[in-house]
């Protein structure tokens, strides 16, 4: 049934993976969700709060073992309805190269497996508990306890897409305008699988399709991403994945090891950095907005980034 935007809308919040940098992203989702809905959060997380697979970066915090003094501050942050910590089990660790990239990076085929896994139980502990007290929720949001959340997320625009047509199966993702791809057509993809918003139905179907794939069988030597391969599959079983005006670096972000600690003073004036041949040059970026952006660019490469002011990246 579509709900009147006056209706406060019933939302089950679903946290996978590593707790990472939880505790400076807490405040974030409290302020932009929490408090926002009528909210339920669930959580699934593993036993250490950084993964230890190959990544395609080295932005990883410090590993600390999820301990009772670790859970606490996690209940006091989000008071669950459903909370389970578990070990991860070593598992080989096949490589994956990344062709949105070029082959330049890799990931662990064990961590997607592990990240996928993580989803599913979160999703069993909402299950398990609206079952057993009777709830039913609007939507489903599932996210990781690293995203910091800059912007209120609109639920209620949601049902005006989906009243259009009706009888689809609509999965919603955040995206990433990864400037790195933006000559290729599935860029919006490389972060549907970091905020993913849905029915509960159609939630728990798309998880359960993809932990039941063999991906032994399907990932390659190359491939685009494996979110853009996740979205393949669920196309197969009807099921529609879209991307939102919900955009990465403007509207959330990942928060990072490296954002986690505390810049110094002059980093606010002046910033230089060279990252895969591309040169950065940013001024005042402690300013409350951003003022002027100039990139320059060889072939379909940029080379050259001169930003004045904020600008979240």
């Amino acid at each position: 049934m579509i709900k009147n935007e006056t209706d406060k809308l019933k939302i089950a919040v679903q946290f996978f993976g590593h707790l990472r940098t939880f505790r400076k992203c807490a405040p974030s989702i409290e302020k932009h969700l929490l408090s926002k809905y009528d909210c339920d959060v669930f959580m699934h997380t593993w036993n250490k709060t950084e993964h230890d697979t190959c990544t395609w970066h080295n932005n990883k915090s410090r590993i600390l073992d999820v301990n009772e003094k670790l859970l606490s501050v996690v209940q006091r942050l989000y008071k669950p309805k459903g909370l389970l910590v578990e070990e991860q089990k070593p598992a080989e660790e096949r490589l994956l190269r990344l062709a949105h990239d070029n082959g330049r990076t890799q990931i662990s085929v064990a961590g997607i497996r592990f990240m996928l896994a993580s989803m599913k139980k979160a999703d069993d502990l909402r299950l398990s508990y609206a079952e057993q007290n009777n709830v039913h929720y609007d939507y489903v949001i599932t996210l990781r306890p690293d995203i910091f959340l800059k912007k209120t997320f609109d639920f209620n625009l949601l049902q005006r897409e989906e009243k259009l047509q009706p009888d689809l199966l609509w999965r919603f993702y955040a995206v990433n305008p990864d400037s790195e791809a933006k000559n290729f057509i599935f860029a919006s993809d490389l972060a549907s699988d970091i905020i993913t918003i849905a029915r509960p139905e159609v939630m728990t179907q798309s998880i359960t399709v993809l932990n039941n794939t063999d991906f032994s069988q399907l990932l390659q030597e190359d491939v685009w991403c494996p979110e853009n391969l996740f979205i393949g599959l669920l196309v197969q079983k009807g099921i529609f994945s879209v991307p939102l005006a919900y955009y990465c670096r403007t509207d959330w972000r990942i928060e990072r090891a490296g954002s986690y600690k505390k810049q110094p003073l002059y980093k606010k004036f002046i910033r230089l950095s060279l990252h895969k041949a591309k040169f950065y040059f940013h001024l005042f970026s402690g300013m409350a907005v951003p003022v002027f952006r100039l990139t320059a660019a060889l072939g379909n490469k940029n080379i050259f980034d001169f930003k004045v002011g904020k600008y979240d990246e």
